[in-house]
């Protein structure tokens, strides 16, 4: 068990986690927003993650500036921001200026990590790719203008094991004939709880985020930056939830900024030059869903462009809410284009967004013969193979083949038609990562280059490394593979053999190369309390419901045969899945709901689709928000699903509030209350 502090033999003064939290309780009242309004609740309040981060920062710099850490008398923050458990921070002072060289050793010396860093005198120097539940070994040097060491130390940094479903994850390599390309590999995403990771060549994990995202949210983004989709803020749709909450966080795990939106995020995040961030929306007052694509404004979160994907694409093939499934989205602002990969279409398609004009589509002309959108079909040359449900389909800044008319679109081809079956389905028993070839003056495809890997069913992608000539397959998703639930396969481009494999045993969305941005983790962040951007979708202002007869919950008691909530989770989870209409006491499932705040948001956890309203009943005013003008359409994947509802409390009047669930056999009291009381705005 780590203490919260103990001195080493090597001259350091190791600190835990714990103790730094503790510490940056002294620095809330400068980190914390001030929203105008003082909350009284009883459900239960936790700050938030960009203000956490924060005061562990005003902790970071207050220990920077003490002359008392050393070279021969250092500290070191153990996982100092919370969610990055595998990294640390070493703060020390030196007279004269040195750079400074760190390597963290690994179990072998090809997974040995090491970075170096600009002269300064007052050093933070984050170490990144410990191991977990390991006495870690680390080397840190001083190095004179030459880059030749003066001074070293070497630290052992003790970890704890981890937890959750990450502490099961296994990786093993299967097949190797030369050295995999990438020295760590980021993988994450998946509907199993798994945080995201990364492993080393030997398969060992050397980086964790110890907070699991929405199932396809960690997004690398430039400068070590990582775009994390909430799982916990979710909005009703008629199949699953959309996320409504947007971190923008480092490997570190420092929270910069938090982007509410409104119809919620999935899928894909696109950095563009100016800053802003693209991604897939959903249209959900026109009740569908991850069918739009929108920009969002990088420093206010307000939605700058919208484009609804039906707009272009022919009635009849928007025929469930799910119709489109965007999951991947290239997006070019100046020449106002967008590259969107519709997987239930079986299709990848080109838009001027400006113009509102469909370019092309690249998928088998059969798909689409019978509509007015056929003419737009890129015409097939040569031997074609087409893909099936596919997923990242993206532009390859190479050029492969010399020409100035053309340009290589990469896809994973899942090669699966279960969600929308075509007769022309030829049934492989591969997944594959293709390349085509498009001349868009010519409007025509060919195949240029195909690897076939295992079946993945859903999710994955493919990496083209043309320097090194290596292509890699991500297999997210495997079936009929026993214990072997993902996989990544390297292959060599140009023979397309395969030269690496490693076998992982739970899925996952997707994963990359991760280089550690040791530089910019060591840069301070901006200690600002303007981090909660974007808008939360409304209420209504109602006149306050007849609640003379409304029903107390019961206290929660558990139900033959569960002897834990997460028997019960799971049991009934199960059962409604299969057969949703089972008579579940609805009462024990209100008695339940849970409510916390962060700040001036409220956070419901209730079941998908289980309430018609909520009420906020206050003695003036009254609102509410109403969950039935959608309906699941997709109980075998989403039934008894946990949905988190967000509500933003500075939009309410100054009142009192009493909380109520409209169940459809009646209206029933939560006990939960709010009180605001309105307040100026410090400038």
């Amino acid at each position: 068990m780590l203490l919260v502090g103990i001195q080493t033999k090597a001259g350091v003064i190791i600190k835990s986690p714990q103790w730094v939290k503790a510490q940056a309780k002294r620095f809330d009242g400068q980190t914390l927003r001030n929203m105008g309004m003082d909350i009284e609740t009883n459900a239960i309040n936790y700050r938030t993650y960009p203000q956490l981060s924060r005061a562990v920062e005003c902790v970071v710099n207050e220990l920077s500036e003490q002359n008392t850490y050393t070279f021969r008398n250092m500290i070191a923050l153990l996982n100092p921001y919370q969610y990055a458990p595998l990294c640390a921070l070493v703060l020390f002072n030196t007279k004269k200026t040195y750079r400074v060289r760190v390597t963290v050793f690994g179990k072998t010396r090809d997974c040995d990590i090491s970075y170096t860093f600009s002269g300064k005198t007052k050093h933070r120097i984050p170490v990144m790719g410990l191991y977990a539940d390991y006495q870690n070994k680390v080397k840190i040097e001083l190095l004179n203008k030459r880059d030749i060491p003066v001074r070293k130390k070497v630290l052992i940094l003790p970890t704890k094991p981890l937890t959750g479903n990450v502490s099961k994850v296994e990786v093993h390599k299967e097949f190797s004939t030369q050295p995999f390309l990438y020295d760590l590999t980021l993988v994450y995403g998946g509907a199993n709880g798994v945080d995201s990771y990364a492993f080393d060549k030997n398969g060992d994990i050397r980086y964790t985020f110890a907070l699991t995202p929405k199932t396809y949210g960690f997004q690398p983004f430039a400068n070590g930056k990582v775009m994390f989709l909430h799982k916990g803020a979710t909005r009703l749709t008629n199949t699953n939830t959309a996320s409504l909450q947007l971190y923008e966080t480092d490997q570190m795990g420092r929270f910069y900024k938090l982007y509410n939106i409104e119809k919620g995020a999935h899928h894909d995040f696109v950095e563009l030059p100016n800053g802003n961030i693209v991604t897939a929306g959903n249209d959900i007052e026109n009740h569908t869903c991850e069918d739009t694509v929108i920009e969002l404004h990088r420093e206010t979160g307000k939605v700058v462009h919208e484009i609804l994907l039906k707009d272009y694409i022919d009635p009849k093939y928007v025929s469930v809410s799910d119709w489109a499934h965007v999951n991947s989205i290239g997006y070019d602002s100046e020449n106002k284009t967008a590259i969107v990969s519709m997987r239930n279409l079986h299709a990848v398609v080109k838009i001027d967004f400006e113009k509102k004009e469909l370019l092309w589509i690249l998928a088998n002309p059969l798909f689409f013969e019978d509509s007015f959108m056929s003419e737009k079909v890129l015409t097939p040359t040569g031997v074609m193979e087409w893909f099936f449900q596919q997923h990242a389909a993206y532009f390859l800044e190479e050029d492969l083949d010399g020409n100035p008319e053309t340009k290589h679109l990469i896809v994973y081809d899942n090669h699966v038609d279960k969600r929308t079956p075509v007769s022309y389905f030829d049934h492989d028993a591969h997944s594959f990562v293709r390349i085509y070839t498009i001349n868009e003056t010519l409007k025509t495809v060919s195949l240029w280059k195909s690897f076939p890997c295992e079946k993945s069913s859903k999710r994955s992608n493919g990496i083209l490394e043309k320097e090194a000539g290596r292509v890699m397959a991500m297999n997210g998703n495997l079936k009929n593979c026993g214990a072997k639930k993902g996989s990544i396969t390297e292959f060599d481009y140009n023979t397309g053999k395969k030269i690496n494999q490693y076998a992982i045993n739970y899925s996952f969305y997707r994963a990359y190369e991760m280089k550690f941005e040791t530089d910019k983790m060591a840069e301070p962040m901006e200690i600002d309390t303007d981090y909660c951007l974007g808008t939360i979708y409304g209420l209504n202002e109602c006149a306050a419901p007849d609640t003379s007869k409304a029903e107390p919950l019961p206290e929660p008691v558990l139900e033959e045969p569960d002897k834990t909530e997460e028997e019960r989770k799971t049991r009934l989870e199960k059962i409604c899945r299969k057969n949703p209409d089972y008579d579940v006491d609805p009462k024990q499932d209100m008695a339940r709901i849970s409510m916390a705040v962060r700040e001036d948001i409220l956070y419901v956890s209730l079941l998908d689709h289980q309430l018609e309203r909520i009420y906020f009943v206050g003695k003036n005013h009254s609102y509410y928000r109403d969950y039935t003008d959608t309906v699941q359409e997709r109980p075998e994947y989403f039934a008894r699903a946990v949905h988190t509802d967000i509500f933003s409390l500075n939009t309410f009047c100054e009142d009192a509030y009493e909380i109520y669930f409209q169940h459809h056999t009646g209206l029933f009291w939560s006990k939960y209350y709010v009180k605001i009381r309105k307040n100026e705005v410090k400038a």
